[in-house]
């Protein structure tokens, strides 16, 4: 007779629920009935008759199987949706159900493979230390339980670690434990006893188990494992749940589903096969998914992960010599994106209590407002109104005080602050605003904005910035360094624009307002300061050989924006923005210049305007551009020139300038043609630069650094030599001016070495024999790539 198999320990863990839950039962011994059959015999009970009691029996138990059937056929239905709907990111959901209900025991395959990743993450010498147990149980998807942790470890061996078959028996002990202390949580907020959990249930489980229980998430977790449709679940469904909830990190079957688009463009090579990505690009994958206010979080995580990953290189040689791209797989990288959300849960957690002085998990909209402005939202009344009322409209309901003010509790906070992050703080038709700017001037239709395209939006806004300023400022929020902003890119350098206004606004406010009122007397002078601010100055920061933006030199009436009562912050921030409004379409009128420069080409344009008329002809118009340098002799050239002249009436009557489609050229119209040459300067600058880019093999916050040294160094240059009335937009400077730049740094040349880097600047110098920007950046390769004169060390050295 063959001996019978002992049983497992998931059988044993079954078993002892159940008896338990027959001894603790309030209904005398006896296991709670299912919701199934309570329905079945509360619809039977009202056809109930006494006479006919056996008949009615049979036909309860008939309908009972039919309710059976009828459930099993429901469930199974909505598993194989399930399975289908989560196949890419959520393994084995019905092997999970099976083991659950058969009582089996061990890992599926798909665990398996996410535990051998894991002891390869944390082992040491070919083991995991004791220690490093919770952190791999965290890593795995499970909260962790310190004290299990050790419990279950100690029990298993009295090594210090852990070999590769142990940490796999080690896992499996612990998911059973996990899955009794589920048992064991559920029963305990089960209020009614039902054997399911209603909502509010469901989200006290959760949290008890340390999950952020988010609306979106609870919807959605009914939507997918509430297999019968009753609006509550089950313990079997709440076990399906938390195995989504483990492999998916928390997010919604929508975000890894935007997680899993975002990753696999990062192969795209690689569609057939399993997509990975390299560690070093773990920051931008998290920052795509996220947005760019997450960078230096991201930044953080990636350095974690890239020295994490370096401790499975056993041999320091191997790990030295190593140098193929370490490879990271989909669930390692949603791991990753559950620390970048669980660190920014953490912000608002320390941020909410910093406000909520009396601890009553509330906070008031007053101190609301103050909260946002810490973690980078600073939001006018208004705007934040807009966005509270959005907030309602999405469920995220407010409460109220005892005094019928509204309040927000943590909760809520979190998922206000998750539509701030989506929207940047934008109400929606601020946002709508800032996607029509995007679509106007992507001019290329590309679905991204570059350095000239964002230097035409700056003008729009009333800004005369230089490139150089443009490239910095585009640096800035380019977080992947390929030169162009999308539209999120886009949207958070707005959000820093405007926090930098608002800031500016805050600033001069307080200065001149007594007891929180900005008295009518006052409003000219804080409005003057307004536009006088240098708008760009947060960028330069003061540099040397830096231009400064220039934002002022056009005069408005201030006189006619003054209110006649005196105003409060949120008043003064509107009147504000209606001032700088106001500047930016006289700005535009003026196609981006200064009205001193507009009076020097008007002077140029009166010349030739021999009738005093306020228009050119044709032949006037001809010895105007002359004048100002253009070319039209070959029929292309003025095909250019015509074909710009057209696009200039068309600028100007979109802006309302009258006569943009008269005969003849008006001042208005020169001005948006002057305009369009310039741009077109700067398309050729811009290629030309990122041409330099590809051969030099230096990044773009690389090049804007070079762009600063080069700047400086003809600025220095200029006394030495008389460049006269040269155009500052071609500036060049001959190999003096290197020798010099190099004994800034305290390099020495003798004879030879100078013979070499003059022999190089020739190479790429221009007729004169001197170097623009472009040949600058050749040399600065050649001297890095050579290390000419130990320029590396010593570059290493100064930035130290």
């Amino acid at each position: 007779m063959p001996k019978e198999r002992p049983p497992s320990a998931n059988q044993e863990w079954c078993s002892g629920v159940l008896d338990t839950l027959t001894k603790k039962s309030k209904r005398g011994g006896k296991l709670p009935t299912p919701r199934y059959i309570r329905e079945a015999k509360q619809a039977m009970n009202g056809m109930m008759i006494k006479e006919e009691v056996v008949e009615e029996e049979e036909e309860e138990e008939v309908e009972l199987l039919l309710t059976q059937s009828r459930r099993a056929e429901l469930q199974k239905e909505h598993l194989l949706k399930l399975e289908q709907e989560t196949r890419s990111f959520l393994p084995d959901v019905n092997q999970v159900l099976e083991n659950l209900r058969e009582q089996e025991d061990g890992l599926s395959v798909d665990e398996m493979d996410k535990v051998t990743a894991t002891f390869n993450r944390f082992k040491d010498a070919g083991t995991v230390d004791k220690e490093q147990l919770p952190q791999a149980i965290n890593f795995l998807g499970y909260r962790v339980d310190t004290e299990q942790c050790t419990r279950i470890a100690d029990g298993m061996t009295e090594l210090t670690g852990l070999e590769k078959l142990d940490f796999q028996k080690f896992v499996l002990l612990y998911k059973h434990a996990e899955r009794a202390r589920y048992q064991e949580v559920f029963d305990k907020f089960d209020d009614d006893g039902s054997g399911e959990l209603d909502t509010t249930e469901l989200v006290l489980f959760l949290k008890s188990l340390g999950f952020m229980p988010l609306r979106a998430m609870i919807k959605e977790a009914l939507a997918l494992v509430d297999m019968d449709g009753s609006g509550t679940l089950d313990f079997e469904e709440c076990v399906v749940l938390l195995h989504i909830l483990q492999h998916s990190e928390g997010f919604t079957m929508k975000e890894v589903k935007e997680f899993t688009a975002i990753f696999a463009d990062f192969d795209p090579e690689n569609k057939d096969a399993e997509v990975t990505v390299d560690q070093e690009q773990v920051a931008e994958l998290l920052v795509n998914f996220f947005g760019p206010s997450v960078n230096s979080m991201a930044l953080e995580l990636q350095t974690e992960a890239v020295q994490a990953q370096s401790g499975e290189d056993e041999d320091e040689n191997v790990r030295q010599t190593n140098q193929k791209p370490r490879l990271m797989k989909f669930p390692e990288a949603l791991f990753w994106a559950r620390r970048i959300r669980d660190k920014k849960f953490e912000q608002y957690r320390e941020a909410f209590q910093k406000f909520d002085e009396d601890g009553s998990d509330s906070i008031d909209m007053e101190e609301l407002q103050k909260l946002l402005c810490t973690l980078g939202f600073s939001l006018p009344l208004r705007s934040l109104e807009e966005l509270l009322e959005k907030a309602h409209d999405e469920g995220d309901l407010l409460a109220h005080d005892e005094d019928g003010l509204e309040s927000m509790d943590f909760d809520t906070f979190v998922h206000f602050m998750q539509i701030l992050d989506t929207t940047e703080g934008f109400t929606d038709e601020e946002l709508e605003g800032i996607d029509m700017a995007f679509d106007k001037f992507d001019a290329d239709g590309s679905g991204d904005i570059d350095a000239v395209e964002l230097s035409d939006i700056l003008m729009y806004m009333g800004f005369s910035p230089s490139p150089n300023q443009v490239r910095r400022l585009l640096v800035k929020v380019d977080l992947n360094g390929n030169g162009i902003l999308d539209r999120r890119e886009f949207v958070h350098l707005f959000r820093l624009h405007r926090e930098y206004q608002l800031d500016l606004m805050k600033a001069v406010f307080k200065e001149l307002a007594e007891d929180g009122k900005l008295a009518r007397v006052n409003q000219e002078y804080a409005l003057m300061r307004i536009l006088e601010t240098n708008e760009d100055e947060e960028e330069a920061d003061g540099e040397e050989g830096e231009e400064k933006t220039v934002t002022s030199h056009v005069s408005l009436d201030l006189k006619s924006f003054i209110r006649p009562d005196e105003l409060d912050i949120d008043e003064f921030t509107e009147l504000a923005d209606e001032v700088v409004k106001a500047r930016a379409l006289k700005r535009r009128r003026l196609a981006g210049y200064t009205e001193e420069e507009v009076t020097r080409y008007k002077e140029v344009f009166d010349s030739f305007d021999t009738q005093k008329a306020g228009t050119l002809k044709a032949e006037e118009f001809n010895r105007l551009l002359t004048y100002l340098g253009f070319e039209f002799e070959t029929l292309q050239q003025q095909q250019e020139i015509k074909a710009q002249l057209i696009a200039a009436r068309t600028a100007a009557a979109q802006d309302g300038i009258e006569g943009a489609e008269s005969p003849g050229v008006n001042l208005w119209i020169l001005l948006k043609l002057l305009r369009a040459a310039s741009r077109k300067r700067a398309l050729e600058t811009e290629e030309n630069i990122k041409n330099a880019a590809t051969d030099t093999g230096f990044t773009l916050p690389e090049i804007n650094e070079f762009q600063v040294v080069f700047d400086k160094c003809w600025e220095d240059n200029l006394e030495y030599e008389d460049v006269g009335e040269s155009d500052p937009s071609r500036k060049t400077i001959p190999l003096p001016a290197f020798i010099r730049l190099l004994r800034t740094m305290g390099i020495k040349l003798d004879a030879m070495r100078r013979g070499d880097l003059n022999e190089k600047i020739l190479e790429f110098a221009d007729e004169a024999e001197r170097s623009d920007f472009l040949g600058f950046l050749r040399v600065m390769r050649w001297m890095m790539k050579t290390n000419f004169c130990n320029i590396n060390g010593v570059a290493e050295v100064q930035g130290g």
